[in-house]
């Protein structure tokens, strides 16, 4: 259950499979039995060298998106994921789960393995750590029968943070002083209303991040560089891909933004010395 694909020698590996093995694991143990698709964890070695071949085989040059690893691990991240609904499916449990599928941050665009990006996030800037959209705006999808209208949208701002506060108030429970809020209204079609999200991320990253913060009111994002205490300001509204600057153009805007993103940082720093101390 602790399965690495090793191909060519090489150590190159997908870690989608082990995750819905575990997962699967969980649901038989709580709920009994479901032994559909086990059988194909004999062949996942196997399995992951091709998929990565038939990629390779599809792969164009001239296009951001042609790595063959990353395509093989995201069609196993599919499987994966359809396993685990079947277990639910298959053990009754489908029309009482809430799933949630996202990641934790956007897709790597430095030069890494191969010497380039392993994937684009266009039209978002830059990826995986980075402040910019691409490295902290990802898909979010919400599947709950008969709850959630099957193809619908929403378009308001959903963090990590947010999911311990929206399963505690399905289960019947509430959370206090934490930093996420239930978003159970959003997934029952309704709306938070404007809602400030704040992003702390205070080192530099193997993608050639800065040390930086980040939050967003609105359709305006402001992002504060902490070794020279510049700002910048976007309207994502208007500029998915933060490529207009408005600090200098919206100077009041920056600096309200910049007080209470600092405000904010006091206050979070205030608590985790008083929790920890």
């Amino acid at each position: 259950k602790n399965l690495i694909a090793v191909y060519e020698g090489e150590g190159k590996y997908l870690e989608a499979e082990p995750l819905y093995l575990r997962q699967i694991e969980i649901i038989e143990t709580t709920f009994g039995p479901y032994d559909k698709n086990m059988s194909a964890c004999l062949n996942n070695l196997a399995a992951l060298y091709f998929k990565v071949k038939k990629y390779d085989a599809k792969a164009d040059p001239s296009q951001p998106q042609n790595y063959g690893e990353y395509a093989a691990m995201i069609e196993s991240v599919d499987e994966s994921v359809g396993r685990v609904v079947a277990a639910l499916r298959e053990n009754g449990l489908l029309s009482n789960t809430l799933i949630f599928f996202t990641a934790d941050n956007g897709g790597v665009t430095s030069l890494e393995w191969k010497k380039r990006p392993v994937t684009s996030n266009l039209p978002l800037r830059l990826g995986k750590g980075h402040v910019y959209e691409g490295g902290i705006r990802v898909p979010t999808l919400a599947s709950w029968e008969g709850v959630i209208k099957a193809g619908s949208t929403c378009g308001e701002p959903v963090l990590s943070v947010d999911y311990a506060p929206t399963m505690a108030e399905l289960a019947g429970a509430r959370m206090s002083n934490v930093d996420g809020v239930s978003i159970t209204k959003l997934l029952r079609g309704g709306s938070l209303g404007v809602r400030e999200v704040f992003w702390h991320y205070p080192h530099y990253s193997p993608q050639l991040g800065r040390p930086a913060a980040a939050m967003r009111r609105g359709d305006y994002k402001l992002i504060l560089f902490f070794e020279d205490d510049r700002v910048e300001l976007y309207n994502l509204k208007n500029d998915i891909g933060e490529l207009r600057d408005l600090a200098a153009s919206d100077p009041a805007r920056a600096a309200a933004m910049k007080k209470r993103l600092r405000s904010e940082e006091r206050r979070v720093g205030k608590e985790c010395r008083s929790r920890w101390s």
